[in-house]
């Protein structure tokens, strides 16, 4: 019976022990799966270690370091799917932003579920990873929320916000192991504990915690979860019966029965020696399960480790154990390593490792020691070292693990980068920028603040106003600042201040803007001070200048215009506009002003050609005409600047000059300048008459001094007697036509003196009106108190003459002629009417007739010599030409005015003659030869020599005779020889008679001279007027003549004698 029972109870302890091996196995599986896990979900929290220490030690971080760290962190963790930061809890960077727009701008506070994961990460400073939660972005996911914490020292107080990691549930379940275990079936769910109700399930079948399974606790951050496990197919049946042992057992029991018997005595001890039997083994089950499972934990836990760890002999470097992230980190794999030194493998060089080891030998250990770590691609990477002493086979070794920090370095450095540019950037700006806490005390400043205090910065921090300043300004700095705090936004004042380091003073337009922190709490007072002392005084000299400009525009005598370019609307215009137009300048902006007011002509084509120049771009002037508020056209020369915007017309701007007056003037100019050009023709026919006269005059001499002799001798025929008396006749018509011609010259040598026109016009009316015949009524209009004008009454006789011919021909059905006289006064106010007179008094003559008048080509050539309108041998054309020549010589001015069909008028002005002393003409002496006399003749001209010479001696004179100047002053050399009178030509070569005669005068100071010639305006004056004491003849001169003016010069010596 004990043999059976022997038998049942080995048989029961061997089916339990089957079953206890079948736990230990699902326990050793499940450790690793556990382990594998953990690492995973802690993993989690290593990715964002790097982005919460750059956060915290900055207070904040840019989208390019932020988007560089999330993509390395992503790519190393690959079930991570996203990164974001929460400022104040609120979303506002997501990394990759594809996808999850929809986050951006979420306030965590929003979504309850999640809310109290975001709660306690802030209430216990410690990462917190829950889930799996519903994502707003779609999908289950794991969160981790790592708080971060600003300010300074190593404890930071401020809570800033959070970095939260999302990972994929499937992503994290499958890289920890659970999709793949073989053999087990695997529960998860969230808390501490298998036993009671549990948790929230997690992954897999939640019945597998009711089945007896084995069960561990996963470590995450923030909290735990519980694992569990069964065998797939369920645990061995813990049955005797189905136990080989109990059998045999039994069997065994009958045939020890016997032996059983004897072996009664020592039963107790046998009992006793089984049970402690029982209680070995159960213990070193026991103990074997647990060390299986720490080395399983050990080692999966080695091999799961994210960064670099393995175990290498101290004395040589040769590597005896590496985990799977020494393979990931530096690209050997662990049968490549492990025999080979670390120098061999380039970790690290000879130098850098002797550092570490002496460290390590001096303190027994080595941490955060900075190194470049090298990889198996030739790629250096930064990392820190941790190594400590261990025994590992009876040798001295290190065990090593490294952290790469390459991501953080670079973080660092962008950092770095950032803060100097930013440090730059401050430093350069030719602002001053400062910022003060609330209490006023100074945090920064840049080099340009530094020359206000006369210190450097880092005399400055810590200090406040009241240190540099006097008290009076440094209150007025700190009221300011109060002022930018309470207003709670920037504030702007003007100061003027004075730099400590070279006394020179500002004035600074000073910017202070309130910071503060993310909760809203006051970090300090930002300020930003530029120098507008420049800006101030320019703008002051712009304000003058534009005042002096608007006073310039204002006194410009045109009108200083603007003017949309598609509208043609005035927005502005100067004070010429009121004071040249009279409307007021707001009626200049009304639209459609400027083409409303345009002259009709002008209405149509001035806008026309306006909009034309505009649409091309183009700048232009025209003139119009404008009609003025008084009714008055006003020229107007507009000179049109297009200005475009955006490539097109947009404004319109210009001066409108008044060209009124220049319109006028140059109507006057043009007239003038016609008037000019007949003036030039004239004189230019003039000085070609004269010329002609004279060497006309000289053969008229000899024809009619020869032909005078001939009929005085009295022989031939009675009909030779008659053609010599034609000839004299032609010769006399011969030279009135020569007078006429220096008449109209100018070069007529004439005796002006002081006559009242109205005298000779009344003397010579009886005559007129027989010369024009009884169908012409003569009236005559003669004003009383007529002022006296100096012409010699011939000329005038001359002027009447052929005025009243030229009427009396235009007349010939008959009509009225009138001879008007008066007065006239022109002065500068009146010159406009008579452009052509200077102002002055004068004497005006008007011949009018009510003949055929003449049309405006005839007027233009009237006066010119030898044109004429009438049939041949009825007129020479001289009539009008000698009235001009007359006039002109006279310093006169003649106008006409006439139309076909409406008749003819001459108006004449004479000059008033304030000079009443001119002598009357002198009286003719008697012709007779009172005592011989002797006479020197001089004449160039061979033929006048010799006819003159006759004439003389015919006369009774002694004649001397001198073909040339230089043979009469030869003749007066000798002083024994009686010379009385010098009878002279005055045109000669050498020498002309002026000259001849001051020279004989010097010589014998009693002789007279009398001159003769055709012209001698251009020798004795230049007027054409008998200079007084000279006496004159005109070429050519009959016997009587020359007789009577030498009896006349030689009675004239004999009475003063």
């Amino acid at each position: 019976m004990l043999g059976a029972l022997l038998s049942f109870k080995v048989a029961k302890i061997s089916a339990e022990n089957r079953l206890s091996d079948a736990k230990s196995q699902a326990i050793s599986d499940l450790a690793t799966v556990r382990a594998r896990l953990e690492a995973v979900a802690n993993s989690v929290f290593s990715a964002t270690s790097g982005l919460v220490n750059v956060v915290g030690y900055q207070g904040n971080i840019s989208p390019e370091l932020f988007t560089a760290l999330a993509s390395q962190a992503i790519k190393s963790h690959p079930h991570i799917r996203t990164i974001a930061l929460a400022p104040d809890n609120r979303v506002a960077m997501i990394y990759p932003v594809t996808g999850n727009e929809r986050m951006l701008g979420l306030h965590y506070s929003t979504i309850a579920e999640q809310y109290g994961a975001v709660e306690e990460a802030m209430q216990t400073r410690v990462p917190i990873l829950s889930g799996p939660h519903k994502l707003i972005q779609g999908g289950e996911g794991f969160i981790l929320r790592s708080p971060v914490f600003t300010g300074k020292g190593a404890f930071r107080s401020r809570y800033w916000g959070v970095v939260s990691i999302v990972a994929s549930v499937k992503d994290l379940m499958e890289a920890g192991g659970i999709t793949s275990s073989a053999n087990l079936e695997i529960g998860l769910r969230q808390g501490k504990s298998a036993s009671g109700g549990g948790g929230s399930p997690i992954w897999g079948d939640d019945s597998v915690f009711s089945r007896q399974p084995v069960s561990m606790t996963v470590a995450i951050p923030g909290g735990a979860w519980q694992i569990a496990a069964i065998r797939k197919g369920g645990w061995p049946t813990v049955t005797v019966f189905a136990s080989p042992l109990f059998y045999v057992g039994l069997l065994n029991s009958i045939l020890l029965a016997g032996f059983a018997w004897v072996a009664a005595s020592r039963h107790h001890r046998v009992q006793g020696e089984n049970r402690k039997l029982l209680e070995e083994v159960e213990e070193r089950t026991r103990m074997e399960k647990e060390l299986r499972l720490s080395q399983q934990k050990y080692l999966n836990i080695f091999n799961m480790m994210p960064d670099m760890v393995g175990i290498t002999r101290l004395a040589d470097g040769t590597l005896m154990e590496v985990n799977n992230g020494f393979e990931v980190w530096t690209g050997w794999q662990a049968c490549e390593a492990i025999g080979r030194t670390s120098l061999e493998l380039g970790l690290w060089d000879e130098e850098t490792r002797s550092r570490a080891i002496s460290i390590v030998k001096e303190t027994g250990r080595l941490e955060n020691y900075e190194f470049l770590l090298g990889t198996k691609s030739g790629e250096k990477r930064n990392a820190l070292m941790y190594l400590t002493t261990i025994k590992a086979g009876g040798e001295d070794c290190l065990y090593f693990m490294a952290h790469d920090i390459t991501a953080l370095k670079q973080a660092q450095t962008i950092l770095e980068n950032e803060r100097s540019r930013l440090r730059i950037l401050i430093q350069t700006i030719p602002a001053l920028v400062w910022m003060k806490d609330a209490d006023g005390i100074y945090l920064i400043c840049n080099s340009r603040f530094e020359r206000f205090f006369g210190a450097c910065e880092p005399d400055i921090i810590g200090k406040t106003d009241y240190d540099f300043v006097n008290t009076k300004q440094a209150d007025i700095f700190r009221e300011n600042d109060r002022k930018a705090i309470a207003a709670g936004k920037p504030t702007i004042n003007e100061e003027w201040i004075t730099f400590a380091d070279d006394g020179h003073r500002e004035l600074l337009e000073t910017t202070k803007t309130p910071v503060r922190d993310a909760e809203g709490n006051l970090i300090g007072v930002l300020g930003i001070a530029r120098d507008i002392t420049e800006y101030r005084r320019t703008e002051e000299e712009l304000k003058t200048e534009r005042l002096r400009f608007r006073n310039l525009v204002d006194s410009v005598d045109s009108i200083v215009w603007e003017a949309d370019a598609e509208t043609l609307s005035f927005v502005y215009v100067s004070q010429q506009a009121v004071r040249l137009l009279g409307y007021p300048v707001e009626e200049w902006y009304r639209q459609g002003f400027w083409v409303d007011h345009l002259h009709p002509e002008d209405r149509e084509w001035a806008p026309a050609f306006c909009m034309k120049k505009i649409a091309q771009g183009q700048d232009h002037d025209f003139e119009f005409r404008f009609i003025a508020c008084d009714g008055r056209v006003i020229w107007l020369h507009d000179i049109v600047t297009v200005v475009t915007e955006a490539g097109r017309p947009r404004w319109l701007r210009g001066i409108m000059v008044d060209t009124t007056e220049a319109k006028r003037e140059e109507a006057a100019k043009l007239k003038l300048e016609a008037q000019l050009r007949q003036a030039q023709k004239m004189e230019a026919i003039g000085r070609l008459a004269g010329g002609v006269a004279h060497d006309f005059n000289n053969k008229l001499a000899v024809i009619l001094g020869y032909a005078e002799m001939a009929n005085r001798a009295g022989s031939g025929a009675e009909r030779y007697r008659d053609y010599l008396g034609r000839i004299i006749k032609a010769a006399g018509q011969s030279r009135e036509i020569t007078r006429q011609l220096l008449a109209f010259s100018r070069q007529e040598v004439v005796s002006p003196r002081v006559i009242d026109l109205n005298d000779v016009v009344a003397d010579s009316q009886k005559g007129l009106c027989r010369f024009i015949g009884e169908d012409i009524r003569l009236e005559a209009r003669l004003a009383e108190r007529l002022w006296p004008v100096n012409i010699d009454p011939t000329q005038f006789d001359q002027i009447i003459m052929n005025l009243v011919v030229n009427a009396r021909d235009a007349m010939a059905d008959g009509g009225s002629l009138t001879i008007e006289t008066r007065n006239v006064s022109i002065g500068m106010a009146s010159a406009a009417e008579h452009p052509d007179v200077p102002p002055g008094d004068y004497v005006q003559m008007t011949v009018s007739d009510t003949g055929c008048g003449m049309d405006q080509e005839t007027l233009q050539h009237i006066f010119e010599p030898f044109f004429t309108t009438k049939e041949a041998a009825k007129g020479t054309g001289l009539g009008l030409a000698t009235v001009y020549g007359i006039v002109s010589q006279n310093q006169g001015v003649v106008n006409v005015c006439s139309e076909p069909g409406t008749g003819t008028t001459f108006v004449i002005y004479f000059p008033r003659c304030d000079d009443l002393a001119s002598a009357p003409e002198p009286a003719e002496p008697a012709l007779q030869l009172d005592h011989p006399a002797t006479i020197l003749l001089v004449e160039d001209d061979d033929s006048v020599r010799e006819i003159a010479a006759e004439i003389l001696q015919e006369i009774g004179y002694t004649i001397l005779i001198a073909a040339t100047a230089r043979d009469a002053v030869e003749i007066c050399t000798d002083s024994r020889r009686r010379i009385d009178l010098l009878l002279t030509d005055v045109i000669m070569p050498e020498m002309n008679g002026r000259e001849l005669s001051h020279r004989i005068a010097a010589l014998k100071p009693d002789i007279r001279v009398l001159f003769m010639s055709g012209y001698t305006a251009e020798v004795i004056d230049q007027k054409g007027i008998l200079a007084e004491g000279l006496q004159f003849v005109q070429k050519p001169f009959d016997r009587a003549v020359l007789h009577r003016k030498i009896q006349s010069i030689l009675h004239d010596s004999a009475t003063s004698g």
